[in-house]
Formats: C-alpha cells, sequence, structure tokens
C-alpha cells in the first residue's frame, strides 16, 4: 500500500494540470485578443465591450482556444463598421458571444476546425464571414440584419 501511494499522487498532479484548467477573464479588446494569442487558452468575456469599431475588437491567433462570452456584447460605438470577432486559427472555439451595430460578426480567415455556437449575431454586413475556413460549424446561433447572414469565400 505505502508504495501506491506515491504512485496515485503523481496521477493526481498528472491529472490536474493549472495551465490546462486556467481561465483569463478579459474586459477589452486588446485584452481578449492578446490572452487568445497563446495555443489553448481559455478566455471569458467579463462585461460588456463597446470599441472605436476599427477593424477587429478581439482577434484570436492561437490553435485550440476557447473564447467564452458568457452572454455579453462586443459593440461597435461607429454603427456599421469593423468586425466583432476575427479568427486566425485552427480549432478555435466562440461561444455565447453577443456581436451588436458591427459591419461583420466573425470573420473566420483561413481557419480548420473552428466553433461558433450559440453566438448572437446583429450586424449591418455578413453575420458570419468565411474565408478558407474548412470544417467551419456554426450551431444554435442567431444572425439578424445585414446583407447576409453567412458568405463563403474561396
Amino acid at each position: 500500500m505505502r508504495a501506491l501511494l506515491p504512485a496515485l499522487g503523481a496521477l493526481s498532479l498528472a491529472l490536474w494540470s493549472p495551465s490546462a484548467w486556467s481561465q483569463v477573464v478579459c474586459t477589452t479588446c486588446e485584452g481578449c485578443t492578446n490572452a487568445l494569442a497563446s495555443p489553448d487558452a481559455v478566455v471569458e468575456l467579463g462585461r460588456d465591450i463597446a470599441w472605436s469599431g476599427e477593424g477587429a475588437c478581439v482577434t484570436i491567433r492561437g490553435a485550440n482556444t476557447v473564447f467564452e462570452g458568457l452572454e455579453h456584447a462586443i459593440r461597435s460605438r461607429s454603427a456599421g463598421r469593423g468586425e466583432g470577432v476575427r479568427v486566425l486559427a485552427n480549432g478555435a472555439n466562440v461561444l455565447n458571444v453577443h456581436v451588436l451595430d458591427t459591419q461583420d460578426g466573425v470573420v473566420v480567415d483561413g481557419a480548420e476546425r473552428v466553433t461558433l455556437f450559440h453566438d448572437s449575431l446583429q450586424v449591418r454586413g455578413v453575420g458570419v464571414r468565411a474565408t478558407r475556413a474548412r470544417g467551419l460549424r456554426v450551431s444554435r446561433g442567431l444572425i439578424l440584419g445585414g446583407a447576409a447572414g453567412i458568405s463563403f469565400g474561396a
């Protein structure tokens, strides 16, 4: 039995890794973008964000990341400009995010195996713009307004 205890201790340390379970809460476009630059990051949106509408508010560059919106909104202060979320990394997950008053809601550009789940996109242009986005999954979302719900490019 005594010989088994060290082995069980090592097993419990292997199963619990702080980096695998740690989450970051972001409250700004820049803070979210920085946190989502690392692979395997789990990032929660801590509150609604209103930003200038220039470029993308949040850009995901880290592979296999999770961006959990917790039903908070990303809103452009320049109605009809910018992108709520831009995904450039394979295996990214964008969950429960509301994007309001932007040109495009979520743009997936050159990323594979991306999942958009339960996102609400109320935009002026395109809800989801996908270019070179093999394996894109869109599930249980809501897209309102704009010229197109989902646009697939080459």
